[in-house]
Formats: structure tokens, sequence, C-alpha cells
């Protein structure tokens, strides 16, 4: 692997690894603008190395104190420096296997590369520095312009890896679950460095992640059924809130049943659809939560046959009376 946009480094840095990552550093020049007040604006000017360049030629405070102070020239042009940026291996062998750029990209490159000093350039803590793009004068006493670029690539000192996908023809390629297990967007394709993973520790901890976002769904899917069927029920209070004199101290009540009551029916319609998933995923728990759900469902029918059969009993033992005071003269 070798550096990108410099013919010097190119020749003289090649690396053997899965990436090769360049920063490129530059000392220029910085313009900080703060609103005082509402007509007044502070501009000051400082030095900075940044891995951008900074167009000077937008700068306002050219004629500060702070400008002559601290740069009084411009920022000079990136052309012809190193491309900062990664570079990786097109694929990398692991053991019996073979791995492509995109999972290589996991991979942390940390290791500073290190080699014999390049022509116009100078080692120095790690970097190599040049004063090639220091803007000449008498002025550019503080040497904006100059360059410090380092090089780092992958710990060979630590090896050991795990890798997570699927096998396929000798390569790691992303594993795409069924469609059938009812997430069909679901895929694995993981890399992970300096610790190794066994697979009843993955699957533990995706059990772990999952089950706690599945109840929280739940209990959300819960409580929003609830507050439907509360908003259904609540033309009662509205109707009790009518009754003179102790209207609203009754719709209150009212409105505090119905939204007690409102949970039954809420927990039925969650259970029901917790039961038709889970018929495909736990054929067992899912049978038992539908069945669960029509049990309730007769009691709740039951319960208002038994009531209405009340209320025409009632209704015929009060017709006879009400013919016999009528028929009296």
């Amino acid at each position: 692997l070798r550096p990108r946009g410099h013919e010097g480094f190119n020749r003289a840095v090649a690396v053997v690894g899965v990436g090769l990552r360049t920063e490129v550093e530059m000392l220029q020049c910085v313009e900080q603008v703060e609103q005082k007040t509402h007509n007044v604006t502070a501009i000051t000017y400082r030095r900075a190395w940044l891995r951008r360049y900074e167009n000077s030629s937008r700068f306002q405070g050219k004629a500060t104190r702070s400008w002559l102070a601290n740069c009084n020239v411009e920022n000079p042009s990136w052309e012809g420096l190193p491309v900062p940026g990664v570079v990786y291996a097109e694929s990398v062998r692991i053991g019996a296997f073979t791995v492509h750029e995109d999972l290589l990209r996991s991979v942390p490159l940390e290791v500073r590369v290190t080699r014999p000093t390049i022509a116009n350039w100078t080692k120095q803590g790690g970097h190599y520095r040049t004063e090639q793009w220091v803007v000449p004068g008498a002025r550019n006493k503080f040497k904006i312009g100059h360059v410090r670029v380092s090089f780092f690539t992958n710990d060979w000192q630590s090896r050991e890896v795990t890798v997570l996908g699927q096998n396929h023809m000798g390569s790691i390629i992303p594993w795409e679950a069924s469609p059938s297990w009812l997430c069909p967007a679901s895929s694995l394709l993981k890399l992970r460095m300096r610790d190794t993973w066994t697979k009843e520790k993955f699957f533990e901890d995706m059990h772990t992640k999952d089950g706690a976002v599945v109840w929280v769904c739940r209990f959300a899917g819960l409580g929003a059924l609830w507050i439907a069927f509360g908003l259904l029920a609540a033309p009662v209070g509205v109707a009790a809130d009518c009754v003179p004199w102790i209207g609203p101290k009754l719709g209150d009540s009212a409105e505090s049943v119905t939204c007690c009551l409102a949970v039954v029916p809420a927990s039925c319609c969650c259970s029901l659809v917790v039961g038709v998933v889970w018929m495909a995923l736990y054929p067992f728990f899912g049978v038992a939560t539908v069945v669960l759900f029509g049990a309730a469902c007769v009691c709740v029918a039951l319960s208002g046959e038994r009531q209405r059969g009340k209320a025409v009993e009632a209704a015929r033992r009060v017709t006879p009376l009400v013919h016999r005071t009528c028929s009296a003269p």
C-alpha cells in the first residue's frame, strides 16, 4: 500500500498491512469572529495546525493588530501536498478465509509508519515536516505554510481477530436473515480486533440487546392501545357532564372509570397482535396467546349477554305493574 498524491512519498513509503491512513496538516491563519454587542464585532486571528484548507482571502480584519501580530500573510494553497485519506487492501487472508475491503474498514489504523528521510522532508516526533509551502518573505516570521504529514497502519502485534459473516466459497460475505424469520432486512457482517468472540457470547449479547428493545416496543404498543380505547370511551364522560348539579364531578368519575376499564380491551388486542406474530416464531406461545384472546372475548360476550338477560327480566317485571297502574281509573 502506498500513499496518494505525492511522488516522493509514493516511492518511499510502502506498507504491508490492512490499510494506510495519511494525515496532512498545515500551519495556517485562522479567523475568529465574536459578536460583543449589537453593533460591535471583535475579529481576532491565531495560528493553528489544520487538516483542511482555510481560505484567508475571505478574512475581514486584515488591518487589525491581531492580523499583523499573528499572521500577516495569506494561507498558501494545498496544491501538490499528499492526499489525506485511507487506502485499504482489496482483500486480506484471515486463516482459511478471504475478507474484502468493505469489512476491513473497521480495522483501526493507529500505528505510525516511519521510513527513511525523504528529500526536502525531515522526521520529527513521528511526523514528516517541510517548509516547501511556507510563504516566502520577511513578513512570514511565523512560518505559515509549514506542513507535517503522518502515516498510520494496523498493529501487527495484535493479530487476533474475530470475523462474523457467511462463508461463500472461501470469502466472508454479509449474512442475510431468511424472510421466514420476519426480519428480511437483518444482516450480519462484523470484524473485531484485539479480542475474540465465541458463538455463545455473541448470541447472548444479541439476545440481551434485542430482548430489551422488544419489551420496550411491546409496552409502547400496549400504552398506545390503552390511550386509543380510553379516547373511544371519552363520550361517556361528556354525557355525564350534562347531568344537572353533579355533572362535573360525575363526568370526572366516569372518565376515571372508563380509563381504568380501557386497559382490558387494550390488553386483549395487544395479546392478539403478539400471538399472531409469535405463531410464526414460537408456535406454542403464539397459539396460547391467541387462545387467551379468544377466551377473553368469550367472557366479555357472555358477561354482556348475562347483563342483557337481567335487563330483559327486569323489564318484564315492571311492565305488568305499569299496565295495572294505567288501567285503574
